[in-house]
């Protein structure tokens, strides 16, 4: 068999799925193998193995799925809440132009943060500093900016978190399925090497039997 490790992981499933099931099937396998102690039992100790590396690998797949579905939906989030937060900083510096009081608690003339968290709390205290204060209110209705539209912005901002929340857990998850798919790859890889290299010498003079256990190819 060619490096086995080092195929690919849906080939070395395929593989092992071949070799174990066709050996199960094959009675004249089955009385060759019996005698080093790949009786039935022991191939069906194989053949779970490789259910369980199947089921995971698919959860892993899965769950790295559901994972750039969160990290797209983040990044969609967290452009809405930034063009929404860009235009309302740029109209309030114009509707409170010289008005120190009123701007130093939004933070307008502050560099927008570079970081996600920080920017978070930055737009947050934007939001609700200027739904707290009338005067504000009053000067950014001039410019068309309503308390609806601020309290928007604000819902911006915790979808935006939100969406950070569940991008986060989705990554958790998928590390998790992909650490369980590897552990369980390990076990079949194991069970496959020591299997291998049993049917190469129960089999060593009979090599069209280990064709029907897809053993022979081509620069083993």
């Amino acid at each position: 068999m060619k490096t086995y490790i080092h195929l690919p992981l849906d080939r070395r499933l395929s593989l092992a799925q071949t070799a174990i099931q066709n050996t199960l099937d094959d009675p004249e396998l089955i009385a060759y193998l019996a005698p080093y102690s790949y009786d039935e039992d022991r191939l069906q100790e194989g053949l779970e193995l490789y259910e369980t590396a199947l089921d995971l690998h698919h959860r892993a797949a899965s769950e790295r799925g559901e994972k750039l579905g969160a990290t797209a939906d983040m990044h969609e989030s967290w452009s809405t809440a930034r063009a929404r937060l860009r235009d309302h900083v740029a109209l309030a510096r114009i509707a409170l132009r010289g008005n120190k009081g009123a701007s130093a608690p939004l933070r307008l003339h502050e560099p927008r943060a570079n970081t996600q968290a920080a920017w978070i709390v930055q737009s947050r205290q934007f939001y609700q500093r200027a739904l707290e204060d009338t005067a504000v209110k009053d000067a950014l209705a001039r410019y068309n900016i309503s308390e609806d539209d601020l309290r928007d912005g604000l819902e911006s901002v915790t979808e935006f978190e939100r969406s950070m929340r569940v991008r986060d857990k989705e990554s958790g998850d998928a590390q998790d399925a992909t650490h369980a798919r590897n552990e369980a790859m390990a076990a079949l890889d194991q069970w496959m090497r020591d299997f291998r290299d049993v049917v190469r010498v129960s089999l060593r003079d009979r090599p069209q039997l280990m064709e029907r256990l897809g053993f022979l190819v081509r620069g083993s």
